[in-house]
């Protein structure tokens, strides 16, 4: 992989002035300008985007983190899908029928709750609504536009009613 070091050395230049064309500086020569591009494409260079990211101590990259969330309202067993699955197949080992000795509810509305036998009764929350709000959100706090501040929202929920109850 070739690196602006070699971008240098092929044009004659400074790895200054090279970083000044490949950031579109505006006080570079458009001879030296096209010297580089020349030679980047020659070289087949791209930019690091992780050396850049280093160098800046800035990466223009924003990671949401949504915490799972249990289902405390439900009397059966009830949890996320995954758990929910495991549950079912760990009570058949035992020949509990599900749903006469024990009605299963999970919660996500995983694709597993459907491919599971008998398929799962869930709750099934907004995941885009929340994808939208938490990213609308974070965008609106780096900007300055809210106040970074704990908030709690309720959400509509929505019981998909299968065989497990």
């Amino acid at each position: 992989m070739p690196t602006i070091k070699d971008v240098a050395r092929l044009t004659g230049l400074s790895r200054t002035t090279i970083s000044r064309v490949l950031n579109d500086h505006p006080y570079v020569s458009d001879e030296k300008r096209e010297a580089v591009l020349q030679a980047v494409k020659e070289l087949g260079y791209t930019l690091n985007s992780s050396a850049r990211s280093l160098r800046n101590n800035q990466t223009k990259t924003i990671a949401i983190l949504i915490s799972r969330i249990t289902n405390p309202f439900f009397s059966q067993l009830s949890g996320g899908d995954e758990l929910a699955a495991g549950f079912v197949i760990e009570a058949k080992t035992y020949n509990w029928k599900i749903p006469d000795n024990l009605a299963v509810v999970g919660f996500d509305d995983h694709p597993v709750a459907t491919i599971i036998d008998p398929q799962l009764t869930t709750i099934r929350q907004p995941i885009g609504f929340i994808g939208d709000r938490a990213m609308n959100t974070m965008i609106a706090m780096l900007k300055g536009e809210v106040e970074v501040k704990r908030t709690m929202e309720h959400l509509q929920m929505e019981l998909v009613q299968r065989s497990s109850t």
